[in-house]
């Protein structure tokens, strides 16, 4: 099997394969591979976070937020056809302990089975890690608040 490398060094190459068994169409797995293959650009719209970029190693959109950062994190994923979005992760480096709450298209998310959160700890920080499920075709709005741990 041959596919592109995500990244090389002098002594290394790293690729990334997935498998797996599904009950979906052709149609959809092709929209699938096109959401990875050809990732929506992420744009971020609040100051104080940087980055959105997608690594292909998470499937996951990065992205930093500066120590002092308050102000929720909001941002659109232009997809279309040729970069769909098909279910959402993101990375936020820095974002703390706190959870977060969400809100599509202007919809408040409830946290369920659609909108998962959880936190990687490391010695330096905290990471927040988001999983979105939603497909889509047109760009959508997504925005981010930090919310306390209770």
């Amino acid at each position: 099997m041959r596919w592109s490398p995500i990244a090389t060094t002098r002594d290394t190459i790293t690729k990334v394969h997935l498998e797996g068994l599904t009950e979906s169409g052709v149609a959809e797995l092709a929209s699938l591979a096109r959401s990875w293959e050809r990732p929506a650009r992420l744009t971020i719209e609040t100051a104080g976070y940087s980055g959105g970029d997608y690594d292909p190693s998470q499937r996951a959109w990065v992205v930093e937020r500066a120590a002092t950062v308050a102000t929720p994190l909001a941002f659109t994923l232009a997809a279309s056809s040729d970069s769909p979005v098909e279910n959402v992760a993101v990375v936020v480096k820095g974002w703390g302990d706190g959870t977060a709450s969400l809100t599509l298209g202007g919809q408040p998310v409830p946290a369920g089975k659609a909108f998962r959160v959880g936190h990687i700890r490391r010695l330096e920080s905290t990471d927040l890690m988001v999983f979105v499920t939603v497909r889509s075709t047109s760009p959508i709005r997504l925005v981010l608040a930090r919310r306390p741990e209770r």
